[in-house]
C-alpha cells in the first residue's frame, strides 16, 4: 500500500509525544519504546516512518532516547515492552486479532488509518480542514492508560457507531 508520505511525517512528529502526554510516559523510564507493525509488504513504509521519526527527534525527547522494534503482524508480541504501537494498514480480521494481542500489554495502540479505531485501536488521525489526534476513548480506557487533559482537548473523540 502506498502512505503519504506527509501523513507519515506528521505521524512521526506525534507518537512521542503522545506517549508523553498519557500514562504510559511512566512506563518510559530508559526510553521511549516504539513498535511499529506492518504486513510483509509494508517493510520499506515502515522504515521510513522510523527515520522520519529520528529525524524529527535526533536526541529523543525530553531527554530520552527513543527505540524502535519493527515487526509483522503476526509476531505482535514483539511489541510487549513498547509505550506505543503503530499499525500499518492490514485486513480488518487482523488488526482485531493484533488488538486483541496488544490489549494484554496495557499499551498505546495508533493506526495509520481511522476506521481501524471500530477494532479497539486507542488512536488515530483525523484529518479534516485540521489534523487532530483521533482518540477511541473507551480503547484507552480498557487498557487502563490516562490521556492528559490538553490532549484530550485537541483531539476528535471517537463514539462507536450503534
Amino acid at each position: 500500500m502506498d502512505y503519504d508520505k506527509n501523513v507519515l511525517e506528521i505521524i512521526a512528529k506525534i507518537i512521542p509525544r503522545i506517549v508523553l502526554m498519557s500514562s504510559q510516559k511512566s512506563k518510559a523510564t530508559d526510553s521511549i519504546d516504539v513498535c511499529l507493525l506492518r504486513d510483509d509488504t509494508e517493510q520499506k513504509s515502515a522504515q521510513l516512518l522510523k527515520n522520519a521519526i529520528k529525524a524529527n527527534y535526533p536526541k529523543g525527547i525530553k531527554n530520552t532516547p527513543i527505540n524502535f522494534v519493527i515487526s509483522d503482524f503476526d509476531n505482535a508480541n514483539a511489541c510487549r515492552h513498547s509505550q506505543i504501537t503503530f499499525m500499518f494498514n492490514s485486513n480488518n480480521k487482523k488488526i482485531r486479532e493484533t488488538v486483541t494481542v496488544l490489549n494484554q500489554f496495557q499499551l498505546l495502540t495508533m493506526s495509520y488509518d481511522e476506521k481501524f479505531l471500530e477494532h479497539g485501536v486507542g488512536l488515530s488521525l483525523f484529518i479534516g480542514k485540521k489534523v487532530v489526534p483521533y482518540i477511541n476513548t473507551q480503547a484507552i480506557f480498557d487498557n487502563n492508560i490516562e490521556i492528559n487533559n490538553m490532549l484530550l482537548r485537541v483531539s476528535k473523540i471517537y463514539q462507536k457507531k450503534n
